[in-house]
């Protein structure tokens, strides 16, 4: 099979074995799509390093935690033949970026009729993780207000379309040339944060998602509500401001969803085949082209997900 082997802090096309037969509660898929994302980059750019090698990751395929695919051989869950999505293990499960690839079940959803490979794999993460961020940590309700600071990458579209679904008030901060785009998405108000910086803001808002990596708390302290919260992308950057919750009203968010939850993919996907939510996908690329894919990853102007078709790769 083809797959993307890590070597040197970059990526190769590479033939490896296929492998091993799936362990019970595991489903053996022929991935049709898979995500290019940010932390791919993070991947090889060996900030996971430590956490690998402590959870016992192995094998040179390091990056893709998002894939669509067909199952190969039935399993509990599934027939032979089904079409599935799913998020593996952020750092124990195996990487996508490969033809063939053995997953635990509960990882996964089936894709319902009407997406496309391409659809699903660029909402697993973002579906899942948006449901989580909204329902189980923000714990927001209608008519509430959230700030989403990144609005238009891979996981601020889908959050921003679920929150309006949730019936939120909604405001968003993104690059030049993004305002249509995330208007069209249901923001209320849309920041330039080259023309408005947080800072110059003169509202508050009960919750603020940041997907830059750039914020702490002190940062957005003043725009948030007596009782809000922020959360930040990345809890491992922010762990003393999480670790200060108890001393005041307004809180940082733990977020880290680690793999899928078959629910919760589920719900997002049934949201997009019904129409009430946009599976956004910025650009697609063969898997002969990864580098193309991984190029367009480091640019800014990102809207959704980089999308890279795993079925054909030149030899």
């Amino acid at each position: 099979m083809k797959a993307l082997v890590c070597e040197n802090k970059a990526v190769r096309l590479a033939d490896l074995n296929e492998p091993p037969a799936p362990k019970p509660g595991e489903v053996r898929v022929r991935v049709a799509a898979a995500t290019v994302n940010p932390t791919d980059q993070d991947m090889l750019a060996g900030s996971y390093d430590l956490f690998l090698k402590l959870y016992g990751a192995r094998g040179p395929v390091k990056t893709g935690l998002e894939f669509a695919g067909t199952v190969e051989e039935a399993s509990g869950r599934y027939r032979k033949g089904e079409r599935i999505f799913g998020y593996t293990n952020l750092m124990k499960g195996p990487k996508t970026h490969q033809q063939i690839l053995n997953v635990k079940e509960e990882c996964t959803a089936a894709i319902p009729g009407g997406l496309s490979f391409e659809q699903a794999a660029s909402i697993a993460i973002a579906g899942n993780s948006s449901l989580v961020l909204i329902d189980d940590i923000a714990k927001l309700s209608a008519g509430q207000s959230l700030l989403i600071n990144g609005a238009s990458g891979g996981v601020g579209v889908f959050a921003l379309q679920y929150a309006k679904h949730r019936g939120l008030r909604v405001s968003a901060t993104a690059g030049p040339g993004q305002q249509d785009f995330l208007k069209g998405l249901g923001a209320d108000e849309i920041y330039d944060y080259t023309k408005q910086p947080l800072d110059t803001l003169g509202t508050t808002f009960d919750s603020i998602l940041d997907f830059s990596n750039r914020l702490k708390f002190r940062h957005v302290r003043h725009l948030l509500s007596p009782r809000g919260i922020f959360i930040p992308a990345d809890p491992l950057k922010n762990l003393v401001d999480i670790a200060a919750n108890p001393l005041r009203r307004q809180k940082t968010g733990y977020f880290l969803v680690e793999e899928g939850n078959a629910g919760k993919l589920s719900q997002a996907a049934a949201l997009v085949a019904g129409g009430s939510i946009k599976a956004e996908i910025d650009s697609r690329f063969s898997l002969t082209d990864y580098r193309e894919a991984f190029d367009r990853l480091a640019m800014k102007g990102r809207r959704g997900r980089i999308i890279l078709d795993m079925a054909e790769a030149a030899s």
